[in-house]
Order: structure tokens, then sequence, then C-alpha cells
């Protein structure tokens, strides 16, 4: 049988059927295996790319975290620090990993869990953080199920680095800050027990210690400061920081204003129009609403003239009004970021007056002065004019520069020295009655300006408009304020009209179409910010915009900070908006 069974081998062996047989067979199980080896290989490499993702947004998440634990403690224990990151790259891990199958998403979910499965490398001085993630991805490979590879079940776990660096890409950032008198208040809207400010050290309390309540303003400086030390202002780096304190006007410094007396860019106006103006206005107050007033429009716009010479010395104050012709007037909105010149300059410091209050600018001495009129808004009645008679004439006498006060903090121009920008943010006070944001905006975007740059004495533009990356340059504007505009008129909280001046809706606008980004953060409590209110400044903020330049906007960023009721809640937001605006690139 055995002889029978060898001739029958053999015969088989010299077939050439059967030869070719053989070699098919062992080219397929060889072709069989090779597939599989590349397959495998492709899926190794895909879960590792997949974990690569995961770690790369875990260390962007961590370095910007880093900084907001810096502002709210920044004397938080290195143990403290790094639990606090260790928690965010992992749920960022988790986030970036939740679209694996259930089972596999299961097996990553706990091999996280194990010890040292993500570990951090925190460099507190640069303010970033390495991300090292280990974890088990699932799945089993294709050529483990080939005898001829034996029992290969793959690497298990995988391991992955990943790693971010604060770039130096251009960056050009206005802090337009609210300095009416409300900011005295704190973020819950009364008025604060203790000092206008502390000793460098002492904290703020957000409420209930009224003796270390800290005012509104007080908290924002601070918040101010930490966002200025998280951008770095260098012209190196090429970052750059401007200050525009704004109430109802904003004001120049000594220098800045004789240059404009020089060159005729500020001047004092012989008439003023006024496109909206009212009389006959009757005040009440509710708890419910708040205050409002009836008036009686007067039809079409009035203009009077004003004293032949100012009666004040220029404070250096400015609002919106150009000088043409003689004539203190608005400009049209295509006209906003034209600078000053000769041929159309500011006047010097006549703000626009309040909803409900009268503009005539009468001699309230006269025969033809309304008994009923309220207000006297547009200068000092002239000499002689007797105590009674303002009295009876119900008038409150303003001067030119009404709210343009001394110390009234001064706009300090695009600047890379960190101390001069930080003892402007220092220096400021509240010092106006009334809210005008629009002026925030529109002085701010003036400082970005590039043709406005001799208006500041050549102020410091890290890139010029020639420059290769001219395009580049973020362009940013932080709109704080701590309530809403006096200047939208009753019940018109989103500021798209305005009775008086420029409204808000139009300067967000305005300096949006120019190409800059607007941040807005609210300093007070949310619990009174009003859904229109709300609304207003999300859409002044560039929340709803194209990205400008494109894929600068981080992942979860956000141009609005309403959830302010605490001074660790108002200082995250300012270190947030720095964290956006800092431009990280991978380095691992």
């Amino acid at each position: 049988m055995r002889t029978a069974a060898r001739a029958a081998l053999g015969r088989f062996a010299r077939d050439t059927r059967a030869a070719v047989g053989i070699a098919a067979a062992l080219l397929t199980v060889g072709t069989v295996a090779g597939a599989a080896l590349v397959v495998d290989h492709v899926w190794l490499y895909d879960q590792r790319d997949v974990l690569k993702t995961a770690a790369e947004a875990a260390s962007i998440a961590a370095t910007l975290d880093i900084d907001r634990q810096l502002a709210k403690n920044p004397s938080i224990s290195d143990a403290d620090l790094e639990d606090a990151l260790e928690a965010v790259a992992k749920r960022y891990v988790e986030i970036n990993l939740a679209h694996l199958p259930a089972q596999r998403l299961e097996a990553a979910r706990q091999s996280l869990d194990e010890p040292d499965a993500i570990a951090l490398g925190i460099d507190r001085a640069a303010r970033t953080v390495v991300v090292t993630v280990q974890a088990d991805l699932g799945g089993t490979l294709f050529s483990r199920w080939l005898p001829l590879l034996g029992n290969y079940e793959g690497p298990g776990a995988i391991a992955v680095k990943a790693g971010v660096d604060a770039d130096s890409s251009p960056a050009e950032v206005i802090l337009a800050i609210d300095t009416s008198t409300s900011m005295l208040d704190n973020l819950q809207g009364d008025v604060t027990d203790g000092p206008p400010s502390l000793a460098p050290g002492q904290t703020c309390s957000g409420g209930g210690n009224r003796s270390r309540e800290c005012s509104r303003m007080e908290i924002v400086k601070r918040a101010a400061l930490a966002l200025v030390d998280i951008l770095e202002p260098d012209k190196n780096n090429r970052v750059a920081v401007g200050v525009v304190p704004w109430h109802v006007q904003v004001r120049l410094d000594t220098n800045t204003a004789d240059t404009w007396v020089n060159n005729g860019w500020a001047d004092y106006p012989t008439h003023r129009r006024y496109d909206v103006p009212y009389l006959n206005c009757n005040y009440s107050y509710s708890s419910n609403h708040g205050y409002s007033s009836t008036c009686t429009n007067l039809p079409g716009g009035v203009e009077e003239a004003l004293p032949a010479s100012a009666p004040r010395a220029w404070k250096r104050c400015l609002d919106e009004d150009r000088v043409d012709a003689g004539i203190a007037t608005l400009p049209s909105v295509d006209k906003l970021f034209d600078p000053p010149s000769r041929n159309a300059p500011f006047a010097q410091g006549y703000s626009t007056s309040g909803f409900g209050i009268a503009y005539q600018c009468q001699d309230p001495g006269s025969a033809d002065f309304p008994a009923d009129f309220k207000t006297q808004v547009c200068y000092m009645p002239p000499p002689g004019i007797s105590s009674d008679v303002l009295r009876q004439s119900k008038i409150y006498s303003r001067s030119s520069q009404y709210d343009c006060r001394p110390g009234t903090g001064a706009i300090l121009p695009l600047s890379t020295e960190p101390t001069k920008i930080g003892d402007t943010i220092k220096s400021l006070r509240p010092v106006g009655g009334l809210t005008y944001s629009a002026l925030g905006v529109l002085w701010g975007q003036r400082l970005l300006t590039p043709s406005w740059k001799s208006a500041w004495g050549g102020g410091a533009h890290p890139v010029g408009p020639g420059d290769p990356d001219a395009d580049e340059v973020r362009k940013a504007i932080v709109l704080l304020t701590d309530g809403n505009d006096t200047y939208c008129g009753l019940d018109n909280h989103s500021c798209k009209d305005s009775p008086v001046g420029i409204a808000r809706a139009d300067a967000c606008d305005a300096a949006k179409e120019a190409g800059t980004e607007i941040f807005v953060v609210a300093a007070m409590d949310p619990s009174h910010i009003s859904t229109p209110f709300e609304s207003a400044l999300r859409d002044c903020s560039s929340e709803g915009d194209d990205e400008y330049p494109a894929g600068t906007r981080r992942p979860g960023g956000s141009y609005v900070f309403l959830n302010n009721h605490t001074p660790e809640n108002l200082r995250a937001a300012f270190a947030d908006i720095a964290d956006q605006l800092r431009t990280l690139r991978r380095i691992l």
C-alpha cells in the first residue's frame, strides 16, 4: 500500500498541472499574508494618527487653560496646576476619540484611567504644555488569523506625544474700557465700601466682604493687566497694545493734543447742529422699568450759534463731531475713519447729549428763552445771569466739555512697551456720567488704522501696510462695558439706531468691515443683562463673522463674555481673549 501511495504521489509531482497548483496555492497564501500585513500596517498608522490628533487637541487645550489657571490663582502650586491641566487634557483626548465604535471607545477610556496614561510636560514660564498619551484603541489585527504569522496581537496600547508653542505672529490689540462712574460699583451694581484700589498682592472679594470688595474698575484693571502679561507686547515679537478709556468722550494726552492744535485738527466750532432735539421732557422711575421719559420731538434739526470763543480752555476731550464750515456735526458712516485734517477737524469736546434732554443753546436771560426747557447743555451761561434765573428756568449749566475732567485717562496709541501699557491701565478711574460705547469702538479702530499713524505721533504698528505679513496681522478690539448705552434711546437696547451720535451697531459694523475682530466683555452680574442687551452685544462682536485672518479662530473660542458675576470670572474672560489672540503652532 505504501508503494502504491508513493507511486501516486510521484505521478502527481511529475504532472505539470499539479506543480502549477502547488505554486498557486503557495502564492495565494503569501499574497494574503502580505495583504494582511499591509492592511494592518495602514490600520496601525491610522490609529496612531487618531491618537495623535487627540493628543494635539489636548495639548492646545491645556496650554490655553494654563493661562486661565494662572490668571485665577497666580500662586497655584505645581501639583495643583498639573492636576487641573491633566483633567483638561484627558477630557479633550476623550472628546477626540468619541467617534470610535462603542466597544473600542470603552477600551480606550479604560486604558486612559491607568496610571501615567497621560503625562504632562509643563513650562510655567512659557505657559505651554506638552502632552504624552498612551491608550489602547481596541480592535484586532487581521494578520493574527494567519497561522504562518503565529498569534501576533499587535502593539496593544499606542503612545504619542504632542506639544505647542506660542508663535510670534503679529497682533494689534485695543483695550476699549468703560470709565463711566458706574464702574465705581461692584459687579452686582452696589456701591462698594472698600478702597478704590488694593495693594499689590491683595485679592478682590466678589461679594459679602464689603470692606475688601473691589469696584468694577479695579477688577477690570487687574484683568486687563493679566491680558497684557499673556500677550507679551514686544517690538521683536510684533505684538502691540493700545488703550482707549471712554465714557461720553475720549481724551488725548498733552503732546498729542498739542500736535492736533498745531495742525488744525481740533477746532472750536461757531455753530452746532442738533439733528434730533427734544423739549418738555417728563421723567419717571419705577422699580420694574427703571428711568423713563416722555418728550416732545422738535421737528427737523436745530442749528444754534455758539459763543464767539470757547468759554473754557480745551481740556483735550473729543467726541464724534467734525467741524464743517464752522458747524459741529456728525460725519457720515463712510467718513468715520478718515484721518483728522484742516478740512474736517474734530470739534473740541462738544459731546452729544442723552435722550430726553433739550438741545437749545439760547441765552437764558433772553425773552425768547422758553421757561419750560429742562436743560441747558451747550455752554456755560453768559456772565451776569443770576442763580435765581437759572433755577426758575430749570437749567443745569454744563460747560462745553462737560465730563472732561482733570485726571481723565488719555488714549494710549499702540505700544510695544509693557510698562507704558501697564501704567496707563493702572491710572484708569471712573469719571464720566454717561455711557457711549460707540466711542470705544470708533477710537479703537482709529488706533488700528495705519493712515492715522501721524495723528498719534507715529504709533507702533508692528507690521506696516506694505509689509509681506500685513494681511496676517490680528487686529482686535476688546470692548469692556458695564451697561447699556445712554445714547440708544428709550427701549432701544440694540443700539441699531441712535437719536444722537453714531449708533453702536454702526460703529461695530464699520470696524469689522475694516478687518477688525471685536470681543465684548460685560463687567456686571449676568442677571442684570437683558435679552435685548445680550443680543446687541453679540451682534457687535465678531461671533457670527467669518474668520479674519483665515484659520485664526480657535475651536470652542468665544467673542462674547457675559457670565462675569465674580472677579475670577472677569479675569478668566480676559485671559481667554488673550489665549485666543496668541497664535499656537504644533512643535511635536
